[in-house]
């Protein structure tokens, strides 16, 4: 691996229907490296990739339904997004339409591929990347640092004063959802299945650990929290909750 500056990862299957995985890494200098054995080795991949500045990777399923995959790659020095249809052996750019080439966020959907882009927005592609479109209606911030799906439902991350943003038609509308969001500067978004008294778990600028209850029933105080409210958790303090998105959680005691 010629650079251990990583911005991200992502997993494919092994090609020969050999039961493997692909461990890809993408690198801000050195481009992507694969790894066949979970790490023990690394080798560049870069074959016509002309940005070595990878800041996203993700994979589809091809559409040839022979077990194949997809392979892409955001960069974030004006080389937009790669696709490679050989594990990275080889790319080839992929970028019409998509008019900011600072890709910070890739997500896949079925056929649809999200990028979320430094300065202009969300873009949207349904034929593997060969054309895009620009889905932002709603959103407030173009500096999109994180893209997550969950079924139908679309989250972007904005790393400015923008939070958090849902779309439920793939990118065409736009709604922000920040209420209880102790720091609208968002770098990454993931999804989990909900489930009874679970929490998303996340780390604020002043350290304090903030849970966010999103679905039915604090275990710990037994108590029904509201969608949104975060919760503070602290060594030796007593939390309380605070509702006020504009500042940091307080914890009392």
């Amino acid at each position: 691996m010629t650079s251990r500056y990583i911005n991200t990862f992502a997993v494919s299957p092994a090609s020969g229907g050999t039961g493997g995985t692909n461990l890809f890494v993408g690198t801000s200098t050195g481009g992507v490296s694969v790894s066949t054995d979970d790490g023990t080795s690394w080798t560049a991949v870069n074959s016509g990739l002309t940005d070595f500045d990878v800041r996203s990777l993700a994979v589809s399923p091809a559409s040839d339904g022979l077990g194949g995959t997809n392979l892409f790659a955001g960069t974030a020095a004006k080389g937009g997004v790669f696709l490679s249809t050989n594990n990275g052996v080889t790319w080839a750019a992929v970028d019409s339409g998509l008019t900011n080439s600072y890709v910070l966020s890739l997500a896949v959907n079925g056929m649809n591929l999200f990028a979320g882009t430094e300065g202009g927005g969300v873009f949207l592609s349904s034929n593997n990347g060969m054309t895009w479109t620009a889905v932002n209606s709603g959103l407030t911030d173009s500096g999109v640092r994180s893209l997550a799906v969950n079924g139908a439902t679309l989250f972007a991350g904005i790393a400015a004063t923008g939070g958090v943003f849902l779309s439920s038609n793939n990118g065409m509308n736009w709604a922000a959802i920040n209420s209880g969001l102790a720091d609208s500067f968002v770098y990454s978004v993931a999804v989990s299945p909900a489930s009874e008294g679970q929490a998303h778990e996340s780390v604020c600028r002043n350290r304090w650990r903030c849970l966010s209850f999103h679905q039915q029933r604090d275990e710990l105080g037994g108590r029904q929290y509201r969608p949104g409210e975060l919760r503070c958790l602290f060594p030796r303090c007593e939390p309380r909750i605070r509702r006020d998105r504009r500042h940091e959680p307080v914890c009392g005691g």
